[in-house]
């Protein structure tokens, strides 16, 4: 599952700040899908053909990890991977994926002085 915010949602309106996660699901009745969801909005993307899926991480040196943050590629818990990856594998084993940018700052920002009202 991948959980985050986006400026670019998928099924909404570009700019505003939108919570969503995507849950990879394996359903009886489907096989594979991707669920996603938006403000409270929830769709499902079948996965059709495809076998396996998981998120990978690839941070800015682009070192790949199924976990983040990764312990492995020596990163803070508040850093953010430079790409998120959907890697979908069907039965002979050929493997695809969807890549997401992250853009803006992966590291974050400390405000070293305050308005004395926060």
């Amino acid at each position: 599952r991948l959980d985050g915010f986006t400026l670019s949602p998928v099924f909404a309106q570009s700019g505003a700040m939108t919570p969503i996660r995507w849950t990879i699901v394996d359903t009886a009745e489907s096989g594979l899908v991707l669920q996603l969801e938006e403000n409270g909005a929830r769709r499902v993307l079948p996965l059709t053909g495809w076998q396996q899926a998981r998120f990978r991480y690839v941070s800015e040196e682009g070192k790949a990890s199924d976990a983040w943050p990764s312990e492995g590629l020596g990163l803070e818990g508040t850093d953010l991977p430079a790409y998120v990856e959907l890697v979908v594998r069907d039965e002979s084993g050929r493997e695809d994926a969807w890549l997401a940018h992250v853009i803006g700052p992966l590291e974050p920002y400390y405000k070293p002085f305050r308005d004395e009202d926060e």
